[in-house]
């Protein structure tokens, strides 16, 4: 499968198989974020909630621009992804 015609499929495939758990996994999150930001809204607002605008937006960039260049096929911007990936995971 891997020297014939099709072998450029199995390989989409598979990456998708990887992809889809990944982005499963940032849903469950994303869920469970959202769950405790009902609760937080009921609380006053602290001014150093707007100290992790920078991060969201950040984080936001990096799941968006991954995904995009997956599906252009853009292998160039794909690799520009890993830094930025750095520092969204120095952010924490």
């Amino acid at each position: 499968m891997l020297f014939q015609p099709v072998a450029h499929d199995l390989r989409q495939v598979m990456s998708l198989m990887k992809v889809s758990q990944n982005l499963e996994r940032v849903s469950d999150e994303a869920s469970n974020i959202a769950k405790r930001a009902r609760k937080l809204l009921k609380s006053e607002e602290l001014p150093e909630v707007r100290l992790l605008e920078e991060s969201f937006e950040l984080a936001i960039s990096a799941k968006k621009t991954p995904i995009n260049a997956f599906l252009d096929g853009d292998a160039k911007t794909a690799m520009e992804i890993i830094p930025r990936d750095k520092a969204v995971n120095k952010q924490r």
